[in-house]
């Protein structure tokens, strides 16, 4: 049975969408499709087509997507890489693929960490992290690599109600600067 179908939308930079549905509806399975994952990394038969900048997601190859593309998932510890000794340096593991300078490296560690309130997690092991910090940097991870679109699949899930709101808040004001959110 197809998991999603008849579906149809678009999101324009600098908007936000929520995507609302019971367990087992299929927002994941939509969030990895947005992520370009589907039918790469997630293997799926699929027709129709998802595009990102008119450009079909089909085909991309997913390490020159996520320069544009960042899925957060529910569980934090999904988007870490598991081979940093620091959460520094686990933040700065995108940027240095990219083979962007020393200087602006550290520059969008800083920033991703402050906006996410994990600034003092920096020096720490990502595998002492708790599930809140841990999904504080996974999330970092994520806006350290400057995404035109983050995809938020319950990435609040292990966050005070507080701490969820502020970074919210922060998620919100990057949408003036034309980032598109979805949250799953």
């Amino acid at each position: 049975a197809a998991t999603l179908k008849n579906l149809s939308f678009s999101i324009a930079a600098g908007e936000t969408l929520a995507v609302m549905g019971g367990s087992g509806s299929g927002k994941t399975t939509l969030a990895c499709w947005m992520a370009g994952w589907v039918p790469h990394a997630m293997p799926a038969t699929v027709s129709g087509i998802a595009c990102f900048d008119d450009t079909p997601l089909a085909g991309q190859i997913t390490a020159q997507l996520a320069e544009r593309v960042q899925l957060v998932q529910a569980s934090p510890y999904a988007g870490l890489t598991g081979c940093a000794f620091s959460v520094a340096t686990e933040v700065a593991f995108g940027p240095e693929n990219l083979g962007l300078p020393e200087a602006e490296i550290r520059r969008r560690v800083a920033a991703a960490l402050e906006l996410c309130e994990a600034t003092d997690l920096a020096p720490r092991h990502p595998a002492s992290l708790s599930g809140g910090e841990a999904q504080r940097v996974a999330m970092a991870a994520a806006l350290v690599m400057q995404p035109q679109l983050l995809l938020l699949d319950e990435a609040f899930s292990r966050l005070a109600p507080a701490a969820a709101s502020r970074l919210l808040a922060r998620l919100s004001a990057l949408t003036n600067n034309g980032m598109a959110l979805v949250l799953f």
